[in-house]
């Protein structure tokens, strides 16, 4: 009796000791940075605080004003749980790899650089597991060429990160490499400043809510499914010059995605990167094209408006590629010029910077669907007091035609408006609203345009 009472005892003691040793590998164990040796490296054990360097199942924290940093070594990949970074602590590695297993963060003040200063090969790279979350409050740095971002883990910037290449032809910074991985921007805090020239992006997703800064001579080139969603609250702030987004890595098709602000003063050129406005949280997406917005994979708008204007920069256009200007929602407006096909089949097309008149030019064809409606603002009778849709090619109308004043304006009798012109005509309006302050105009098309006409005055008997 006593034996089995031993017994039990003895298997009740090791239940408890597995537990504990389970609960123990759960938690982890921490393992703090004090530089003890003074030389600040990572590899140095007298550095640590259990006397050995981090191992894959403890949590590494680095406090108060320390400055650790990763040399190349025997030793190329470092793994381990967690990392917590706090005061104006630093981390920075070279020439390896950094793997995070667990949620993770860096409090304002600290900063973590991912630095590759020279040529590639090796890989400077940081790999956060999907069970990883980076939250940071400070600074993230992905510097030089082959420094690498990648995993199927979650950084969220509350802070900055800094994407940063070098000035040269060699191969930027890449975020990347494994399916899932997202970087978030958050809302009123987070800022995503790019620097340089060639950035890399691939299976990688971006959600901006915030700030994104791209300055003249940053391209981005993306591949394998990539994603960059603007979302409602962000803003990319594209500076005057050129800049690129094309789909040079390959692979699916990368994407972008707009339901914030994005307004181009300069020449921005999308490579076989399709586009859309579109809405999301009930807030649609704005798009300004103070310069040259070139749209090489297509544009595709289901809400908000999108804008030609000179408000944001020198002159304003639009160039699609074979896919078109596909207007299925929110508006396109302005007095610059669309070259591709436009497409408005759910949309309000509305020549000049509503409600104010003014002249939209599309070097291309024109297509109004049913769920399509040309708005028109009259606001004079001589030329640039109403609007006009310009349009060099064949003008295939559907739809709804709208002619609205503007100002108060009432066309005086007998008066007449060029507000359409084109090569050729195919169909015509199915709904036409032409009464302007009890002014009833009616349609003349001609050979190459059409003109809106009065035909009777206040009070009198109409027939449209």
């Amino acid at each position: 009796m006593r034996f089995h009472r031993f017994g039990r005892h003895l298997i009740r003691v090791a239940c408890f000791i597995l537990f504990a040793s389970t609960l123990l590998h759960a938690q982890g164990t921490t393992n703090n940075f004090t530089n003890g040796s003074g030389d600040g490296t990572w590899e140095n054990p007298a550095n640590w605080s259990l006397g050995h360097v981090p191992l894959s199942t403890e949590d590494v924290t680095i406090g108060g004003s320390l400055a650790a940093r990763i040399a190349p070594s025997d030793t190329s990949v470092q793994s381990i749980r967690s990392l917590t970074m706090t005061g104006t602590s630093t981390l920075n590695f070279q020439g390896l790899e950094l793997d995070i297993a667990q949620p993770s963060s860096v409090a304002s003040g600290s900063t973590i650089t991912v630095q590759h200063p020279t040529g590639c090969p090796p890989l400077t790279t940081l790999v956060l597991a999907s069970t990883s979350t980076l939250t940071v409050s400070g600074t993230l740095t992905v510097e030089g060429p082959c420094a690498v971002l990648r995993g199927a883990g979650t950084v969220i910037v509350k802070g900055h990160f800094d994407w940063i290449a070098p000035s040269s032809n060699l191969p930027g910074p890449t975020l990347g490499g494994d399916p899932g991985g997202t970087l978030n921007v958050m809302a009123g805090v987070g800022t995503l400043a790019i620097t340089g020239t060639k950035h890399g992006l691939s299976t990688y997703t971006i959600n901006n809510q915030h700030t994104v800064t791209w300055p003249n001579g940053a391209s981005i080139q993306a591949g394998n499914g990539a994603v960059f969603n603007n979302l409602d609250g962000g803003t990319v702030s594209l500076l005057l010059g050129t800049q690129t987004f094309d789909n040079s890595l390959g692979g699916a098709t990368p994407q972008f995605n707009n339901s914030g602000t994005f307004n181009s003063p300069g020449t921005f050129t999308f490579t076989g990167v399709p586009f859309t406005n579109t809405v999301t949280n009930g807030i649609p997406g704005t798009v300004g094209a103070g310069g040259n917005l070139v749209f090489g994979g297509g544009y595709t708008q289901t809400a908000g408006p999108t804008t030609l204007t000179t408000s944001v920069g020198p002159s304003g256009s639009i160039s699609v590629g074979a896919a078109g200007f596909n207007l299925n929602g929110g508006i396109l407006n302005g007095t610059g010029t669309i070259t591709g096909n436009v497409i408005n089949n759910g949309g309000h097309v509305q020549p000049g910077l509503s409600p104010t008149p003014g002249t939209l030019t599309i070097t291309g064809n024109y297509t109004q669907g049913a769920g399509g409606i040309l708005d028109l603002a009259l606001a004079g009778t001589t030329a640039g007091n109403f609007s006009v849709l310009a349009i060099s090619g064949t003008a295939t109308l559907g739809g709804t035609l709208n002619a609205l004043s503007f100002g108060g304006f009432t066309p005086p009798a007998s008066s007449s408006f060029q507000v359409m012109t084109f090569a050729s005509r195919t169909g015509d309006f199915t709904t036409n609203n032409l009464t302007v302050n009890g002014v009833a105009l009616t349609k003349n098309f001609h050979t190459g345009d059409l003109t809106l006409v009065v035909k009777h005055r206040r009070g009198q008997i109409t027939s449209q």
